[in-house]
């Protein structure tokens, strides 16, 4: 299989399991993990992106403006008490990288969730 480039950043589709593990959907992460860790293996750090707002903490909400690059298509929230590993095969498709401020704001967030 060829292999997947990755930036921090990006925001890519992936399949994610039913919890009944009867199918599965196609759903975006965040990658969280830099361009150093991302470089050296085969998995990658994500966090959940979705489109059901719900107003919480340690959820940022983001739409097209918060976009540097590509097509965020519906307001999204970022879940970032979400984490998870990810093999970077199991990506399909980068749809948008969001900007350097929103991803601050995600980091603050997450640091928050460690303190």
């Amino acid at each position: 299989m060829a292999e997947v480039f990755v930036n921090q950043r990006e925001i890519w589709l992936c399949p994610f399991p039913f919890s009944d593990l009867s199918g599965k959907k196609v759903r975006p992460v965040l990658i969280l993990s830099n361009e150093s860790y991302n470089s050296s293996c085969q998995d990658v750090v994500v966090c959940a992106v979705t489109a059901q707002i719900k107003y919480q903490p340690y959820s940022i909400v983001v739409d097209q403006r918060n976009c540097e690059q590509g097509n965020l298509l519906h307001e999204s929230a970022i879940k970032v008490d979400s984490l998870f590993k990810l093999n970077k095969n199991l990506l399909l498709k980068s749809i948008c990288k969001i900007d350097g401020l929103t991803f601050n704001i995600v980091k603050k967030s997450l640091l928050k969730i460690l303190d």
